[in-house]
């Protein structure tokens, strides 16, 4: 038996609140406000530096959080 016109509506506004959830989560992977740099380092050889030094010259305006349990300062 087909789906009722009642039945058909309710799925689409479900399915349109699931689209903008979905929607709002990709928002903060996309536009993050805070972002830890796993491996960050004061290194100009090592990955962290670079990753730390393209937030911060592309302007990235959140937080930055540099995570380097081995180094003293970063």
């Amino acid at each position: 038996m087909g789906k009722t016109a009642k039945e058909t509506e309710d799925n689409a506004i479900q399915d349109k609140t699931m689209d903008a959830l979905l929607l709002e989560n990709l928002k903060s992977l996309f536009n993050p406000t805070t972002v830890a740099v796993i491996g960050a380092s004061e290194k100009p050889d090592k990955l962290g530096f670079h990753v730390m030094k393209s937030l911060k010259l592309g302007n990235f305006r959140g937080m930055l959080l540099p995570v380097n349990p081995g180094a003293e300062r970063i």
